[in-house]
């Protein structure tokens, strides 16, 4: 199983790069074989595919946004941990030029925005618990942002069956934006919501996968629900 850390951090994009996989036009370096050795629950990882798309309207510098999420936060709160078996942590990253549209627009992933040709997965030992767990590796894109998603499960049969419908606001534990000097800009930390703030829009609602502030459910958020019951 996962473990979470009960103290609030700053979170940082993936670590150290190893040899690089195909990532389209580009290539973007391979997971370290030290991460087996420092499985946490935000483990090293690969760096994260760079911008498909530039917006020349925006405004210069690029905004750098972690989430992290898990089945089952009443879990995470009360153990710190998830059983990998039956449940998963996923890991977002996204880079946008754009964080003021991403912020009053609303985030949403769909299948329609992974770029499935770069899909794969991977198993790693833990020695700090003794496991094996695998990574399914997401590459996705939208119109003024792309990045990719880690989902991290102890069971290869969760990781076929997970679908972007899975992941909702009310599953996220931790999320950071960063800006291009890497000043922590917003950050959400549901353990400690005391650390709550949001530098850019203050207190503006927003909507899809930011986790605070919340608007009250819109037709997008409630049909992505109605789709994660299925």
């Amino acid at each position: 199983m996962g473990q979470v850390d009960s103290k609030p951090q700053t979170l940082n994009k993936p670590g150290n790069p190893g040899s690089p996989p195909t990532t389209g036009a580009s290539t973007a370096q391979s997971i370290t074989t030290s991460l087996s050795q420092t499985l946490d629950m935000s483990p090293e990882l690969p760096v994260r595919p760079p911008p498909y798309e530039e917006v020349a309207a925006s405004p210069p510098g690029k905004w750098e946004m972690v989430v992290l999420f898990g089945s089952d936060l009443d879990s995470v709160q009360k153990k710190g941990t998830i059983n990998l078996s039956i449940g998963w942590f996923a890991d977002l990253y996204i880079d946008t030029h754009d964080i003021v549209g991403l912020m009053r627009n609303g985030l949403y992933l769909t299948q329609d925005n992974i770029r499935a040709q770069e899909g794969h997965i991977k198993q790693y030992y833990s020695y700090r618990t003794n496991q094996w767990f695998w990574y399914r590796y997401f590459a996705i894109v939208g119109p003024n942002w792309s990045g990719c998603l880690y989902v991290r499960v102890g069971d290869i049969g969760i990781a076929h069956r997970f679908r972007m419908d899975d992941l909702s606001a009310d599953k996220i534990y931790e999320a950071d934006v960063k800006n291009k000097d890497g000043n922590l800009a917003y950050k959400f930390c549901l353990k400690h919501p005391e650390m709550n703030v949001n530098c850019i829009l203050d207190e503006f609602p927003m909507r899809g996968l930011w986790p605070w502030p919340r608007e009250l459910p819109d037709a997008k958020d409630q049909d992505a629900e109605e789709k994660g019951k299925e």
